[in-house]
């Protein structure tokens, strides 16, 4: 079996071999490259001297997560991201725990809103083309633009050969609470087998 692709990211420990021989390998995209660093504790806002918008917050998280990995691992924030800031008043302090790079970013969109987006951008230089990894930040409604999107559609049996839907057996319920206006179950608060 002759095997060659090109991946932009890598593949995870989990590699899976069938009866047929048949082989598949999970790869993990670009964001998982913020979970090989931890963020330095930091608090923003709490300094006049100190600037705590979102935009300058998450430049500081993607400059620190650089200076940890090698250059193939790291990202450059795109220079026009746009976040309104929610918080309002005296409540604008900012706090980086002990995390990795990865929660800190969840945290920041918990905080602050948006959705991040990773991308590529061609760069020639002496006549050599790279590709240099760019995320953006954006409210919800500025992060789709034309520009971006791949006019490729998807299509079974052509480019897409297989689709497995993982199920978390976890969130399936096992048990109904009745929330209605009265109960009809003896006092008991669930429905189910006895």
């Amino acid at each position: 079996i002759s095997v060659s692709a090109f991946l932009l990211n890598r593949s995870s420990d989990l590699l899976v071999k069938d009866w047929y021989n048949c082989r598949m390998v999970t790869c993990e995209g670009d964001l998982a490259y913020f979970n090989d660093t931890c963020q330095k504790p930091v608090l923003f806002g709490f300094a006049a001297s100190v600037t705590d918008d979102p935009i300058t917050i998450m430049t500081h998280v993607i400059n620190y997560h650089n200076s940890k990995v090698d250059q193939s691992k790291s990202f450059t924030l795109a220079s026009d991201c746009q976040i309104t800031d929610p918080r309002t008043g005296d409540s604008k302090q900012y706090e980086i725990t002990y995390q990795s790079t990865m929660e800190t970013i969840q945290d920041l969109i918990k905080t602050f809103g948006g959705v991040i987006q990773v991308y590529y951008e061609k760069q020639v230089v002496d006549d050599r083309v790279t590709w240099k990894r760019m995320i953006r930040w954006d409210d919800k409604d500025k992060i789709v633009r034309t520009s971006d999107l791949q006019p490729q559609t998807i299509n079974f049996g052509r480019n897409l050969l297989d689709f497995k839907c993982n199920w978390d057996r976890s969130k399936l319920c096992t048990v109904a609470v009745p929330t209605g206006a009265q109960q009809e179950n003896d006092g008991k608060d669930e429905i189910g087998d006895s």
